[in-house]
């Protein structure tokens, strides 16, 4: 075996143990995704609606929103897997954990959107609805 093959194999192997570490230190990290909120927030009018399957396209069969001030503790009840969040998510916005067969599929944070905080199937629609002072949006699971 010549000094190539061998380095070769030693950056392969350093490669896949950093990988499968990578996988095992932390938890689930939500990302930010700009497309989603700008186009969950394009519903804040009365009578717009959209189902959340079209703006999160994917093999997701639950959704678990949460908002300001859930304690990580909660979070990881429900979603069943450590995540990388502070005790008491701060916020501005919320948390969504799009799980598939109760695995996390994607987590993504939404800024100050308004979507009610609770547990949906991949049937939700949210629609745009008046409330005094503004607009709310209201979660339609069927």
């Amino acid at each position: 075996m010549g000094i190539t093959d061998m380095l070769g194999r030693i950056t392969a192997g350093s490669l896949l143990v950093l990988s499968l570490g990578g996988c095992a230190a932390g938890g689930a990290e939500p990302e930010r995704d700009q497309a989603l909120y700008d186009q969950v927030n394009s519903l804040n009018q009365p009578g717009r609606e959209r189902a959340m399957r079209e703006m999160q396209p994917g093999s997701w069969d639950t959704v678990h929103v949460f908002e300001e001030y859930t304690s990580k503790e909660a979070v990881q009840a429900k979603v069943h897997r450590e995540v990388d969040i502070d005790d008491y998510y701060s916020g501005p916005g919320q948390l969504l954990f799009f799980m598939q067969n109760g695995e996390i599929f994607r987590a993504v944070e939404l800024n100050a959107s308004r979507i009610p905080s609770g547990t949906y199937s991949s049937n939700l629609v949210l629609r745009g609805g008046p409330t005094p002072g503004g607009v709310r949006l209201e979660a339609i699971d069927s």
